[in-house]
C-alpha cells in the first residue's frame, strides 16, 4: 500500500457511512471511519431511535413509567443502541476511527485535525441537516429541531410545527398524546402531501380527532419571541405557542469538505453520482442523504452496501432504487411502496386496476377493535404491482409482503393461493390477491364466451 494509509476511507458514521466502512473490512480492506460528532449519525441519535421510542412512550397507559418520563425513556434507548456503536466495536472488526472534520486536499488525500490523509478510496456518506425555512426572524428566535427537540428537559405546553411531512406528523401526534397542545403548520392542502391522498386522509382525520390542529395551505411569513413564540401566516393570522419546532425536510451536508479540491461535482440537491455511486472523482464514491434522493436510513443502508462494495471489488454493481419503501409511524401507520394511484394513472394510460381493502374486513382486525384502515393495491395489465399503499395497524410491518412480490415481479393474484395464518393481519394482501384472482377468471376470454354460451342456451331453453 506505498504511499497510501488505508485502501477505504469513509466520511460519515451515519447509517450509511457505517454500513459502507463494515462491507469493506468484511472484505478485508484496511478501513477507516471519520466522524466529526457521534458515531451512530443522525438515526441514532436524533432521527430513527429517538423518535420512534418517543412514538411508543406516547401510546402507552397514562400511569406506565415510561409515559411518565418519554424523555428519559428516549436517552435510554439511544445509549442501548450506541453501547452497540460505539468506537470500541468498530476497532475490534479492525475498523480505525477518527474523530474530526474530514477535509479533501486532493483527489486522494484529506487532513482530519491537521493530519493528512491518504487513500485508494474514499466514500463520502456525510449526511443531511435540517432545512430551516426562509421565514422573517426565524435566526433571531429560539427554535427546535429533530437534532435537539429530544434533550429537552420537560413537555411544552404548547408547540406549533412548521412541515406537515412525516417528521412533524409523528412528532405531532406524540406531543399531543403526552399532554401538549399542538398546531401543525403545513404549505401543501394535506399532510404527507407525497403519500396517496386516500390514505393520508386517514391519518389527518386521525390526528384531528385526537385534537390535533391542522393549519393546510398556509405560508408562514414571520416568528417573533416574547412572551413564548408569535407565529404569523400569509393573511395575518397569528398562531401563539410555547415552543417552535422546524420540520419542514432535511437538505444535503456539503459545506467544509473540500469537495472542488477532491474534484467531486456537486448542486444543492446533492453530490453528482453514476448509477454505481461514483462521483466525477471516480476514486470517490458517495452514498446516502448526500446523494438522495431518499432520506431514509433504510435507503442510506443500501447505498452504504453498494459503495463499500464498489469501492473495494474489481466488478461493480449498480445501485437499484426501484423498489424503495417507507413507513410514516403515525397512528395509525402510513406504508408506501411504489406509485400512488394519481401518479400510475398518469404514467399507465391504460389497463390500471385498483384494489382496496378495508381493515374492517379483517377478523383479527375486529377482535382487537382496531377497523380503522385501509390497504390499496394498483396493478398494471399484467396482474403486477405498481404501487402499494396501507394505512392502518402494523402497515410498516404489512408492507414487505407487497414488496418481496414486486422486487420479485409475481403478479398479485398468485397470493391467493398461498396460506396465510388466520386470523392475521397479513390477510390485507391475501384479500386484495384474492379479488383479483377471481376478477382475472372472470374476464378471461375463454370464460366470457362459455358464460355467453350458456346464456344463450338457457335462453333457448325459457
Amino acid at each position: 500500500m506505498k504511499g497510501f494509509d488505508y485502501d477505504v476511507i469513509v466520511i460519515g458514521a451515519g447509517s450509511a457511512g457505517i454500513s459502507a466502512v463494515k462491507t469493506a473490512a468484511g472484505l478485508g480492506k484496511k478501513t477507516a471511519i471519520i466522524e466529526k460528532k457521534r458515531l451512530g449519525g443522525e438515526c441514532t441519535w436524533s432521527g430513527c431511535i429517538p423518535s420512534k421510542s418517543f412514538i411508543h412512550a406516547s401510546g402507552l397507559p397514562h400511569d406506565d413509567p415510561v409515559y411518565r418520563d418519554p424523555l428519559g425513556f428516549v436517552r435510554k434507548t439511544i445509549e442501548k443502541v450506541y453501547s452497540e456503536e460505539n468506537p470500541g466495536s468498530f476497532e475490534k472488526s479492525g475498523i480505525e476511527v477518527l474523530t474530526g472534520k474530514a477535509v479533501f486536499t486532493g483527489k486522494r488525500s484529506i487532513t482530519v485535525n491537521g493530519r493528512e490523509v491518504r487513500a485508494r478510496k474514499f466514500i463520502l456518506a456525510s449526511g443531511s441537516k435540517p432545512l430551516i425555512p426562509a421565514i422573517d426572524g426565524i435566526d433571531r428566535v429560539k427554535y427546535f429541531t429533530n437534532e435537539d427537540i429530544f434533550e429537552i428537559e420537560t413537555l411544552p405546553e404548547s408547540l406549533v410545527i412548521l412541515g406537515g411531512g412525516p417528521i412533524g406528523i409523528e412528532l405531532a401526534q406524540a406531543f399531543k398524546r403526552l399532554g401538549t397542545r399542538v398546531t401543525v403548520v403545513e404549505m401543501a392542502d394535506r399532510i404527507l402531501f407525497r403519500e396517496d391522498r386516500e390514505l393520508s386522509d386517514i391519518v389527518a382525520n386521525r390526528l384531528v380527532s385526537e385534537g390535533v390542529e391542522l393549519v393546510l395551505g398556509a405560508r408562514a411569513v414571520r416568528v417573533e419571541e416574547g412572551n413564548g413564540i408569535s407565529l404569523t401566516l400569509e393573511g395575518h393570522k397569528v398562531i401563539m405557542a410555547a415552543a417552535l419546532l422546524a420540520a419542514a425536510g432535511r437538505v444535503p451536508e456539503l459545506d467544509g469538505y473540500g469537495l472542488d479540491s477532491a474534484g467531486i461535482k456537486y448542486s444543492k440537491r446533492g453530490v453528482i453520482v453514476n448509477p454505481f455511486l461514483q462521483t466525477s472523482n471516480h476514486d470517490i464514491f458517495a452514498c446516502g442523504d448526500i446523494v438522495g434522493p431518499y432520506y431514509f436510513s433504510h435507503v442510506a443502508g443500501y447505498q452504504g452496501v453498494t459503495a463499500g462494495l464498489n469501492a473495494s471489488l474489481p466488478f461493480m454493481r449498480r445501485q437499484d432504487l426501484g423498489s424503495v419503501l417507507w413507513t410514516t409511524y403515525s397512528d395509525p401507520e402510513l406504508a408506501r411502496l411504489g406509485l400512488t394511484e394519481e401518479e400510475a394513472r398518469q404514467k399507465y394510460k391504460k389497463g390500471l386496476r385498483v384494489y382496496r381493502v378495508p381493515y374492517s374486513r379483517l377478523d383479527r382486525a375486529k377482535t382487537e377493535g382496531c377497523t380503522e384502515g385501509l390497504a390499496k393495491y394498483i396493478l398494471d395489465r399484467r396482474g403486477r404491482l405498481v404501487g402499494a399503499h396501507i394505512a392502518g395497524k402494523i402497515a410498516g410491518e404489512l408492507i414487505h409482503e407487497a414488496q418481496v412480490i414486486r422486487y420479485f415481479k409475481i403478479p398479485l393474484p398468485v397470493l391467493q393461493s398461498v396460506m396465510h395464518a388466520y386470523p392475521s393481519y397479513s390477510d390485507i394482501i391475501r384479500q386484495a390477491a384474492k379479488d383479483a384472482y377471481i376478477d382475472g377468471i372472470i374476464n378471461n376470454p375463454v370464460v366470457k364466451l362459455a358464460r355467453k354460451i350458456m346464456s344463450k342456451i338457457k335462453g333457448g331453453r325459457s
